[in-house]
């Protein structure tokens, strides 16, 4: 599938856990960004490599479902 899924939401505790529990259903190339995250921009990066003119480097993945905090958000538009 090409299709992409990005999911904001308000909480950490929250991202955390849909995180956990669409890894536990089987879903690949996930990531979940809180403000603990250590470089946000990456995760957008790898969300959309394409519009990011971002070459994936070896052993990245191109994200296809994405859930963040507004951390995410900040400085991204």
């Amino acid at each position: 599938l090409k299709s992409k899924v990005l999911v904001f939401t308000q909480f950490a505790d929250t991202a955390r856990y849909l995180e956990r529990q669409l890894q536990a259903r089987g879903v690949q190339n996930l990531e979940a960004v809180t403000g603990q995250s250590a470089d946000p921009t990456s995760y957008a990066r790898r969300f959309s490599p394409q519009s990011n003119q971002y070459v994936l480097g070896t052993g990245e993945k191109e994200v296809r479902v994405l859930v963040a905090t507004d951390a995410l958000s900040e400085g991204q538009n």
